[in-house]
């Protein structure tokens, strides 16, 4: 059975989460698109900070993009997603 704080804390992680899985949605979204104007590549430029600045792992995993020889954005944009949507 589950006690009322483990409860709690399951609550208070999804709610956490939940934000930056919606802003890494968004991200996913740009990325889908054939080409972007110059807002929505400042806005793509935004999500990728404020998504590494809340989440480690994207962070861990846009620094290896970052490091490696792969030239294009959304490849590293996909580490990111990849890294928020599996929680790692």
């Amino acid at each position: 059975m589950v006690t009322r704080a483990q409860a709690e804390t399951a609550m208070k992680t999804y709610l956490m989460d939940k934000p930056l899985r919606l802003l890494a949605g968004s991200l996913a979204g740009l990325d889908a698109q054939a080409s972007l104007s110059d807002p929505e590549r400042f806005a793509r430029a935004v999500l990728i900070d404020v998504i590494c600045e809340r989440s480690p792992e994207a962070d861990a995993a846009f620094e290896a993009w970052a490091r490696s020889d792969d030239t294009n954005l959304k490849n590293g944009s996909a580490a990111i997603v990849a890294a928020v949507r599996s929680g790692k």
